[in-house]
């Protein structure tokens, strides 16, 4: 069978300038290297789909494992309070899991387990969370049920890893707040929403985009335009107000960043 298609050599040859002995024409000549720098750019294009083919190998991988580890039944329970209270005094509390204690706030539950905890695991969630986002799949990937149960998952590591705010004894933070709080910092950790990023928000997008948490059924007249149309993740309306409150925050946050650089203006005036 023979073969229409130029080979690298024969493309080599015509841009070399001379074709079993004739000089190529100069639109022959942009043709030829139109097609050797399309060639070129497929090449990498194939690399950068191997590597990320091998990316998504490994990460199969390390979840199977993380999936070997949480098929182990836990031994105890206990929370994020009691574990302050061993930080700061020394013990804390352990609570039995045959079964949870009752009417407890599932949020609130730390499963405890013989088999020691798989290394890394909320570094690798974050890799693979930011390799979805990359390719534009968590959009889609938590308008399912399971995605959103990972979204939360991936808040409550995230505010896990923060450093816990200093309670009084008389005023300890609510679940709500910690909530807020750690739904801001996945704003931030997760999506890559910083100060900076929300410095260019100076059209009220911020504020807006919490009104559609609270009011989805009005999301088409409150939502930024300019933002991406797969951004809004609506779920239950307890989480609607976590994420619009987080929202707020960072607005707020925003005006006093504001405020603050108008002062340091007027003192440097003076």
């Amino acid at each position: 069978m023979i073969s229409d298609r130029l080979t690298d050599e024969q493309l080599a040859e015509i841009l070399s300038g001379v074709v079993d002995g004739v000089e190529p024409t100069t639109q022959e000549l942009a043709m030829a290297t139109e097609l050797q720098e399309l060639r070129e750019q497929n090449e990498l294009q194939r690399g950068e789909l191997l590597k990320a083919h091998i990316t998504l190998l490994n990460q199969q991988k390390q979840l199977q494992k993380y999936r070997n580890v949480d098929s182990a039944e836990p031994v105890a329970w206990t929370d994020e309070q009691e574990l302050r209270d061993v930080k700061r005094d020394g013990f804390g509390y352990l609570f039995t899991v045959n079964p949870i204690t009752p009417h407890v706030d599932p949020r609130r539950v730390i499963k405890l387990f013989a088999v020691p905890p798989a290394p890394g695991v909320y570094d690798d969630v974050l890799n693979i969370l930011d390799l979805l986002e990359n390719n534009e799949w968590a959009e889609h990937c938590t308008n399912t049920v399971l995605g959103s149960l990972l979204e939360s998952e991936i808040t409550r590591l995230v505010g896990m890893t923060q450093p816990a705010p200093s309670e009084s004894a008389s005023q300890p933070l609510t679940d709500a707040l910690r909530d807020v709080i750690a739904e801001r910092q996945r704003q931030i950790s997760v999506k890559g929403w910083t100060p900076e990023h929300d410095d260019t928000y100076i059209g009220c997008e911020l504020a807006a985009a919490a009104i559609s948490y609270i009011e989805p059924v009005e999301a088409e007249n409150y939502w930024p335009a300019d933002w991406h149309d797969g951004s809004f993740r609506p779920s239950d309306y307890r989480r609607n107000l976590v994420k619009a409150t987080a929202l707020l925050l960072a607005e707020l946050e925003r005006l006093d960043r504001i405020s603050a650089t108008s002062v340091l203006s007027e003192v440097d005036r003076e």
